[in-house]
């Protein structure tokens, strides 16, 4: 079992070490203090960089084939414009046209 400080953790992800100490803090890496250092497990550094990775996108297809939406999270994107003039014009006469009671 192999053990860093709060300065050799910072070095090994490459960023100050207040940032780590208050990462300890709000317990997103683990770690435990003995007397007044703070001594972190190197696999739970590991652990910490793993789920910072993103995840993969997944795109999903709508009725149209021909729109696609890509979704990561909260960030989605889907596109808003029409490949042709004839599409953009079907898309106005269709919300143009008078409503009937069915």
């Amino acid at each position: 079992m192999k053990t860093l400080t709060l300065t050799e953790a910072a070095k090994l992800l490459k960023c100050h070490p207040e940032t780590i100490r208050q990462k300890l803090k709000s317990s997103e890496i683990l770690a435990a203090k003995v007397g007044r250092r703070w001594v972190i497990m190197e696999r739970d550094i590991e652990s910490y960089l793993r789920s910072l990775h993103n995840p993969p996108r997944r795109t999903v297809q709508t009725q149209r084939s021909k729109e696609s939406v890509s979704c990561q999270s909260l960030n989605a994107v889907l596109r808003t414009t029409y490949q042709s003039t004839q599409e953009t014009e079907d898309a106005l006469n269709s919300l143009l046209e008078p409503r009937t009671a069915a």
